[in-house]
């Protein structure tokens, strides 16, 4: 396995995501807007890009709390190749036809402000199409004394 291989692989892991992002190295641009990939579980072999959008809701002397939201490009809730795809391999079983796809990821993560590393937090990850088929994800991690 070469570094980018392992790269790849590692973006797929919630794990990597989460602790090792801009508050381990406590970047100054931590706060800002980007994008993550996410794999489809519903769609086996796609990518997704999410638009993740962050907000501090609470701040202490050593620990903040933040929000990150994430959102999915307008142009692939009504994409034909989600559709041919969802024709192929739902439809016949579930007989709907298919009607918007939609992915979003919801995070709250407390962070150790000295140590800059998560201490709990929450994950919440939905992939559907509007509906007819729900797959939601729900992580839960903290720091163990």
């Amino acid at each position: 396995m070469n570094e980018k291989t392992l790269l790849e692989d590692l973006e797929t892991k919630m794990f990597f995501d989460i602790f090792f992002n801009k508050y381990l190295v406590n970047a100054k641009d931590k706060m800002d807007a980007f994008t993550r990939n996410f794999y489809s579980q519903l769609f086996i072999g796609e990518k997704i890009e999410l638009k993740i959008n962050q907000n501090l809701l609470r701040e202490s002397e050593d620990k903040i709390l933040i929000r990150k939201v994430s959102s999915i490009n307008d142009t692939l809730r009504k994409s034909a190749k989600f559709a041919d795809m969802y024709d192929e391999r739902y439809k016949p079983i579930l007989q709907y036809k298919f009607s918007e796809y939609n992915a979003s990821l919801r995070e709250r993560v407390v962070y150790d402000e000295n140590l800059n590393v998560p201490e709990e937090g929450e994950v919440t990850i939905i992939e559907e199409i509007k509906n007819n088929i729900q797959l939601l994800v729900s992580y839960n991690f903290r720091k163990i004394e």
